[in-house]
């Protein structure tokens, strides 16, 4: 069954790319559709700054993921989160043979949750303030072997990608909208239209492109969790207090949903992960 999970998401991934060339496609048909309809450089201004903030976005990974989702990076002066993690974060580093240690973010949150990025040789793991006062030492070590997991497989990178695009594809349509299609300039209803469209585009391709990577990663996360610490009770005890905390608040934007151990929010069409209960079976039924 794990070994069928695995080729699966390489198939997966070889589907991905597809998407997104389909993306970088679509983002393309948008700049070109306002060039054709704006008047004079207000098309070239519009794809440059959208452009310029695809830039930022790409090679800023961290900072942009961490300010989006409200995290913080843990100082030595926030003793109960450094001294209960710390340790934690490099039993797993090793265990998983990554290179390099993640930075450790927090988030004042009482939900029980986490999430990790990474982007070349960067990386970072946050943890919500919930999980630190409310998991046990081996329970926080299975969480923490999860997000070390989505490292050691690279599962930011490709998301990543797709988002800048599918990122890029909103932020044009936002501008244009706006500025109201570049002010009393002739044809700016119609701009303002291919804005809606592409900002309407754009959000659902960001949903869709994480919903249908992340499913599988997530399984394959929580199966490389128990491998890592060796102890499927204490990975499944975690999942329960993550289902028994999913009430409390955690105000994260919706395409930031998919790089969290339990997404804050899931709408069946744009699930980014399983079921908590299905993950619970799946790791109960592990040998």
């Amino acid at each position: 069954m794990v070994k069928e999970l695995f080729t699966e998401i390489r198939e997966n991934k070889r589907k991905a790319y597809i998407i997104l060339g389909a993306i970088m496609g679509i983002f393309l048909f948008f700049n070109y559709i306002v060039w054709r309809v704006a008047d004079g450089d207000i098309g070239v201004l519009f794809s440059g700054i959208t452009l310029l903030y695809m830039a930022i976005t790409y090679t800023k990974p961290m900072e942009m993921a961490t300010y989006f989702v409200g995290a913080k990076k843990v100082s030595d002066e926030d003793s109960l989160v450094s001294q209960k993690l710390n340790n934690i974060l490099e039993e797993m580093v090793i265990a998983g043979m990554l290179a390099k240690k993640p930075d450790l973010y927090i988030i004042e949150s009482g939900q029980v949750n986490a999430f990790a990025i990474s982007h070349g040789k960067k990386a970072a793991i946050g943890v919500t303030r919930g999980l630190v006062e409310k998991l046990n030492r081996e329970e926080i070590k299975g969480v923490i072997a999860h997000e070390v997991s989505h490292i050691m497989h690279g599962d930011s990178d490709l998301k990543l990608t797709a988002f800048v695009f599918a990122a890029g594809v909103y932020t044009l349509g936002w501008l244009i909208v706006r500025t109201r299609g570049g002010g009393r300039r002739k044809n700016s209803g119609g701009l303002i239209l291919v804005g809606l469209a592409a900002m309407t585009i754009g959000y659902l391709l960001a949903l869709l492109m994480s919903a249908f990577m992340s499913r599988k990663q997530e399984t394959a996360a929580d199966v490389e969790a128990v491998r890592l610490t060796r102890d499927r009770d204490a990975f499944i005890s975690a999942l329960k207090k993550v289902r028994d905390s999913s009430k409390e608040k955690l105000d994260v934007p919706g395409t930031a949903a998919s790089l969290f151990f339990s997404p804050p929010s899931i709408k069946s069409l744009f699930a980014t992960h399983p079921p908590i209960e299905e993950r619970i079976k799946l790791v109960e039924e592990l040998a």
